[in-house]
């Protein structure tokens, strides 16, 4: 009786160290989400009689993995902007002096230090069209 019982704990002992030696391991992969989608643009879409001095692009945008951002900058007259006008670390993009009357059209691609990155809408506004203001 007692080598029965001997046998059948070597048994289960050897069954709990072959099963314990199966379970999956967490491979410490973190994943990597993407940037927010830009937000909260200035000038707000579809302003109109801006001046076209002195337009400051601006905009919100974070990373839920608190990973740092750079941003592409769109800009131009057409309504699907490809033109890159410049890649910052900042939330906005002085421009230089515009045209009178002209729709503008631009949109930020927010992209993180791991490659994932996060396309923004198009906005648009359109300068004044009087020569005299400001």
């Amino acid at each position: 009786m007692k080598n029965q019982l001997f046998l059948l704990i070597c048994c289960v002992a050897v069954l709990f160290t072959t099963f314990s030696c199966m379970v999956p391991q967490n491979d410490n992969t973190i994943q990597n989400n993407p940037p927010n989608v830009p937000s909260s643009p200035s000038p707000v879409d579809g302003a109109t009689n801006l001046s076209r001095y002195n337009v400051i692009l601006s905009w919100e945008c974070s990373d839920p993995d608190f990973d740092p951002l750079t941003y592409e900058v769109y800009f131009g007259t057409d309504p699907t902007p490809t033109n890159l006008a410049t890649i910052t670390t900042q939330k906005s993009y002085s421009l230089g002096t515009l045209n009178l009357g002209t729709t503008y059209y631009w949109k930020i691609v927010a992209k993180d230090d791991k490659g994932a990155k996060t396309s923004g809408p198009v906005w648009r506004f359109t300068t004044t069209s009087c020569p005299l203001c400001p």
